[in-house]
């Protein structure tokens, strides 16, 4: 959920069956969240972002493979005033090695290592720009500094790309090394997903209102669908041949057949407003 400090703001992350059913709170009770982002799986953990501005840090929960009891922290990995990190938005793996965080109040990605929570060199992109590490400890690509467009970021793990939603410049493409690779020319993007089982990359658009597919490779569209259903898209997540979407300003969670087209309602009246949303096969762990 959105979450927040103001009265019936939600700061939960909830679990649902894939046909809506309610199956709980995935968090222990008390947290110390307070405004709620991004979400990834690592392992047998889920990896946070809480974004309020005075408290921006992401953290680390256990047991995320333990379906019907609550995750407990493990760690906070990125700490509150790391440099850079204000209204983080997104968080991604590599699988391996790093943690990349897109973050909104800077309109920037940085980047550290999963095992210590350090910062990791600069891109050799900006290092290659003259940036120093000892400047900005950790950062892997900077957008302007005046805007604040950057949301959610996706790894696709075979070619070792990063994309990056961003409202003012599409869906930005990096390699490993922060050079740009090609750009997905997507109206508004919110937030982006690899799929691995059709090897694509899915993405929410708020500026018409849509989510579409992408070749990887070619970075062109594969295909794109919307209904009136579909108002604000935020968080997206595909299974075999389906695409789950929150529609952020109903409030609810839709599911789209991407054959023909049709979306239905999953979840409504979500207890506050939905954000992101993961798939976990808890018993695939």
């Amino acid at each position: 959920m959105h979450g927040g400090e103001d009265k019936g703001e939600v700061n939960q992350v909830y679990i649902y069956s894939r046909d809506g059913c309610a199956l709980g709170e995935a968090l222990e009770e008390y947290t110390e969240l307070n405004e709620l982002r991004g979400m990834a799986l690592w392992g047998d953990s889920m990896l946070l972002a809480n974004a309020n501005r005075q408290e921006s840090f992401i953290v680390q929960y256990k047991g995320a493979c333990r379906s019907m009891e609550s995750m407990k922290e493990m760690r906070v990995i990125v700490p509150f005033g790391t440099p850079g990190i204000d209204h983080p938005y997104g968080v991604t793996t590599d699988r391996v090695r790093y943690l990349y965080v897109s973050t909104q109040g800077s309109n920037s990605v940085y980047r550290y290592f999963l095992t210590t929570g350090e910062a990791a060199p600069v891109s050799p992109a900006l290092a290659e720009e003259g940036v120093k590490d000892e400047d900005y400890p950790g950062l892997f690509v900077q957008f302007d500094q005046k805007t604040d467009g950057t949301r959610n970021v996706a790894w696709h793990p075979e070619h070792k790309l990063l994309f990056i939603a961003n409202k003012d410049e599409g869906v930005v493409v990096l390699d490993e090394d922060g050079y740009e690779q090609g750009r997905l020319d997507a109206d508004k993007p919110i937030s982006v997903s690899y799929c691995e089982g059709r090897d694509s990359i899915f993405v929410s658009s708020k500026g018409d209102d849509s989510v579409s597919e992408w070749d990887p490779r070619t970075f062109e569209r594969l295909g794109k669908w919307k209904d009136w259903k579909l108002s604000h898209p935020a968080g997206l997540v595909c299974h075999e041949g389906s695409l789950f979407v929150v529609s952020q300003d109903k409030n609810s969670i839709l599911e789209v057949d991407l054959e023909s087209g049709k979306v239905w309602v999953v979840v409504d009246e979500l207890d506050d407003k939905g954000e992101q949303l993961i798939l976990s096969h808890a018993n695939r762990c």
